[in-house]
């Protein structure tokens, strides 16, 4: 999904097209190994200041949304539950937005290095928790505004769905200054690159956590559980990391629905 954000913001449409969003996103991936590989870095600031400016951006795109775009009855256009969309549907969405909401991985991954876990842990939660789920509700009627269903689909589910905040700038260019549309598509596009580029370093670090823990209780290989004073993790587990990251990505998009697929491996 990174390249696709990265096309929008430099104005390049090969970059989210295949190959080579396929070529970009295993690039990225054993960048972030190489770079782990090296050495150990602190990201703790960074990855506050990137939270930050993702929250601040979708913020952003909340109140041009609602100034410009929303529409009451546009949100329940096309819209029957049970058949738009089915029960089915629902049920596929429900652990999906479970786990993007309480984030528990991350939670799991922390607890054992939280001085105070029995205040700490609840009060971050839950306050994260509150915050996610009203800015994902506010963007998604922003969203809904934008792209109204139409025969049971909506563009957000079609052709924005690699890059669906994008897709919400390219609807409200049409009321912006043209300059102004311009940098906050370069603007959105960039921030939603940098915000996938974290991620994915991330999920590299939680991997390499687990696979210590694993290691250690003989779940892996012993090598995957004994520290390495440069890296701080086991090098195995960051090119495993890299390894199975790669293939899934390289995998899948030879699937007619990739989205889907790697949905539904999250689930």
């Amino acid at each position: 999904f990174l390249p696709h954000y990265l096309g929008t913001a430099v104005g390049v449409e090969a970059l989210s097209d295949s190959p080579w969003d396929v070529v970009i996103a295993v690039a990225v991936i054993v960048g972030i190994a190489g770079v782990r590989l090296a050495r150990h870095s602190d990201l703790h600031a960074a990855g506050i200041a990137v939270a930050g400016l993702d929250l601040a951006t979708q913020l952003l795109l909340v109140i041009l949304g609602l100034a410009l775009l929303f529409s009451p009855d546009l949100l329940t256009q096309g819209m029957s539950l049970g058949s738009v969309p089915t029960w089915s549907d629902l049920a596929f969405a429900l652990p999906l937005a479970m786990l993007a909401y309480t984030g528990l991985e991350t939670v799991a991954n922390l607890a054992e290095e939280t001085r105070e876990p029995g205040r700490t842990l609840p009060r971050s939660l839950f306050s994260a928790l509150g915050l996610v789920v009203v800015l994902t509700a506010l963007i998604a009627v922003v969203g809904l505004s934008a792209f109204p269903v139409e025969n049971g689909e909506t563009a957000l589910g079609e052709e924005w769905l690699k890059a669906p905040l994008a897709g919400i700038v390219a609807a409200l260019q049409g009321s912006l200054p043209g300059w102004l549309g311009d940098g906050l598509r370069v603007y959105v596009g960039l921030t939603g690159a940098l915000v996938l580029f974290a991620a994915a370093t991330t999920s590299i670090t939680g991997f390499t956590r687990l696979a210590h823990s694993l290691g250690e209780h003989r779940q892996l290989p012993r090598r995957f559980g004994r520290l390495n004073r440069r890296t701080l993790v086991s090098p195995y587990a960051i090119v495993a990391a890299a390894v199975v990251s790669s293939a899934l990505v390289v995998a899948t998009s030879a699937l007619a629905d990739d989205v889907l697929f790697l949905a539904s491996l999250y689930s």
